[in-house]
């Protein structure tokens, strides 16, 4: 349906664990920006 991958990480399995979303967590790391891209993707289809 959506062409964003979102890739296993450590650093999105450690984000809850520290009561963050990964965006606050390390709003870097592959998988934060996985997740922008897919919150892209879901705004255009509107």
């Amino acid at each position: 349906m959506f062409k964003s991958v979102i890739p296993e990480s450590v650093r999105i399995r450690e984000a809850p664990s520290h009561g963050q979303s990964i965006f606050d967590y390390d709003k870097d790391s592959v998988g934060a920006k996985a997740y922008s891209q897919l919150v892209d993707e879901v705004y255009k289809c509107q």
